[in-house]
C-alpha cells in the first residue's frame, strides 16, 4: 500500500465530509502500530477548508480523554492534500449495533451515554462547544435549511451543515450514514 510518513496505508476504514480514513500500519520497523489517518479530499493550503481542517486538528490536539480519538501526528502530502495520525479504535459503530441487535439493555445505554457526556465535558473544559443538530425527517437535498447551507461557499448559514453529495441509487443526498 501506499506509505504516507512512517505509516503503511492498509484499507479505506471510513469516509467523512472532509476525506476518508485509512487504517494503516507503521511501517518503518521500529515497532509495531497500528493507527488510522485521516485524508483530506482536496488540497488544503488556504481558504476555508484549509481553515476548518487546522481548527479540527487544532481541536484534537487540545483534547485528551479516554473517549476521544487521540492525535498522534499531522503533515500533509506532496500533492498538498493534509492528513491526520489518529489511534485505531476497533469495534463496530453505532448504527451496526443496532441494526444487528436492537436497541441495548438500558444499563448498557446508561453506561454509553455517561462515555459520553464525560467526552463531551472534556471538550466543553477546553471552551469547545459540541454541536449535534439531527433533522432525522429533512434529509433532503430539497429541504430549506440545506439548499440555504449549500447556497454558496460565501453564505453565512454554509457551517449548517456538511454536504458530500449522494452517490445516486436511492441514497441519502448527504454525509449521513445511519439506520433511518
Amino acid at each position: 500500500g501506499t506509505i504516507i510518513d512512517r505509516y503503511r496505508l492498509a484499507e479505506r476504514i471510513g469516509e467523512g465530509g472532509m476525506g476518508q480514513v485509512y487504517r494503516a500500519t507503521r511501517a518503518d520497523g521500529q515497532f509495531a502500530h497500528d493507527v488510522a489517518i485521516k485524508i483530506t479530499r482536496a488540497v488544503v493550503e488556504e481558504g476555508e477548508l484549509a481553515r476548518r481542517f487546522k481548527a479540527e486538528r487544532q481541536i484534537l490536539a487540545a483534547l485528551h480523554h479516554p473517549h476521544i480519538v487521540g492525535l498522534l501526528d499531522a503533515g500533509a502530502l506532496p500533492n498538498g492534500q493534509a492528513y491526520l495520525v489518529m489511534e485505531l479504535v476497533e469495534g463496530r459503530t453505532l448504527s451496526d449495533y443496532l441494526r444487528k441487535q436492537g436497541p441495548p439493555p438500558l444499563e448498557t445505554a446508561l453506561r454509553w451515554l455517561e462515555q459520553l457526556t464525560g467526552a463531551l465535558a472534556a471538550a466543553h473544559a477546553r471552551g469547545i462547544r459540541v454541536v449535534l443538530d439531527l433533522v432525522l425527517n429533512h434529509s433532503s437535498d430539497q429541504h430549506p435549511w440545506f439548499a440555504q447551507s449549500r447556497a454558496s461557499r460565501d453564505s453565512a448559514k454554509r457551517d449548517w451543515y456538511v454536504w458530500r453529495d449522494g452517490k445516486g441509487g436511492g441514497g441519502p443526498p448527504n454525509n449521513w450514514s445511519s439506520i433511518f
